[in-house]
């Protein structure tokens, strides 16, 4: 964002905002409507979140390295908003394959890590704007995030099935019930 003025890193803010909603609400109505038409999808549970976190580190890759306005606004409001399915898709991944007795811990605990990145990530960030010049280390920035989505986007999309897991746990599954709601 550097060279921006102040009118337009709020509005940047502002549309990321409402494009990671708008992300979110798509992938819950296009997720519960394979549940209820009984389709999961052409690919195993798992590897459609994992293939839209290397979509998205795609597109941050692209917003650290191209200097133009027009390109870097498309990027953050579409491609880099879907890294966000995956926080909805790893509590479905965890509430499936946890027991229902600690169901509710596991997903706390799940949280909590995912509030850490909250903390976290301004110290690993000043670190990195610190050790350069200002563009320079937030396009290093940017590059790091792509690249820890593309690592984590591949180990998803490779490893992560919720199913297979759960059923060499032996964690039954609940016959009749909805989809677990996660708020």
């Amino acid at each position: 964002m550097v060279g921006w003025d102040l009118d337009q890193a709020a509005a940047a803010v502002g549309g990321g905002a409402v494009a990671n909603g708008a992300v979110l609400l798509a992938h819950g109505l296009l997720a519960r409507r394979a549940v209820l038409r009984g389709t999961g999808g052409r690919l195993p549970a798992g590897a459609g979140a994992g293939l839209l976190l290397v979509a998205s580190a795609g597109a941050v890759t692209v917003f650290a390295t191209v200097d133009t306005l027009w390109i870097k606004v498309p990027m953050m409001f579409g491609p880099m908003a879907v890294a966000l399915v995956m926080i909805t898709a790893a509590q479905t991944a965890i509430a499936r394959i946890t027991p229902p007795s600690q169901r509710g811990v596991v997903l706390g605990a799940l949280v909590a890590v995912f509030a850490l990145g909250g903390i976290v990530s301004p110290l690993v960030l000043g670190r990195i704007v610190d050790s350069a010049t200002a563009t320079a280390g937030y396009e290093s920035g940017w590059l790091v995030t792509a690249a820890l989505l593309l690592v984590t986007g591949l180990l998803s999309a490779f490893f992560m099935r919720p199913e297979r897991d759960a059923e060499r746990l032996g964690v039954p599954e609940s016959p009749g019930a909805a989809a677990p709601a996660v708020h």
